[in-house]
């Protein structure tokens, strides 16, 4: 009695097997209607792609840098208006916050940079997996 069950579960265990090896089989090969749908139906998302890219952690360190510049500036500005004379006080104030726009302004056209190669290389990407899939 017992052997026959257990001959039933090897037949019925072998049976799965095969199904998965047929199923993964299916899943392998895509035609192009069925690549089409699946892209109808991606949503599109607004978030940077983050992950193996990497790319998020370089804004993100942009992002710092521009801070402790910022802390870095508004503390020689604080001393320089503390220590400095009435007459060079007002050149060293207008220097300072002239570093600090151009410093804000580079800043701000990398992070932008940084965005667009991110977003072109993901599109691109996308691009060639649908071509390669579709191929």
């Amino acid at each position: 009695m017992k052997e026959r069950e257990s001959e039933k579960d090897k037949i019925e265990r072998e049976r799965e097997r095969k199904r998965e090896k047929e199923r993964d089989k299916g899943e392998g090969q895509t035609d192009r209607q069925s690549v089409m749908t699946q892209i109808g139906k991606q949503p599109h998302s607004t978030e940077l792609p983050c992950g193996s890219s990497g790319c998020c952690s370089a804004v993100v360190e942009v992002v710092v840098v521009v801070v402790v510049v910022v802390v870095v500036v508004v503390v020689v500005v604080v001393v320089v208006v503390v220590v400095v004379e009435e007459e060079v006080k007002v050149v060293a104030v207008v220097a300072v916050v002239v570093v600090v726009v151009v410093v804000v302004v580079v800043v701000v056209v990398v992070v932008v940079v940084v965005v667009v190669v991110v977003v072109v290389v993901v599109v691109v990407g996308v691009v060639v997996e649908v071509v390669v899939t579709i191929d």
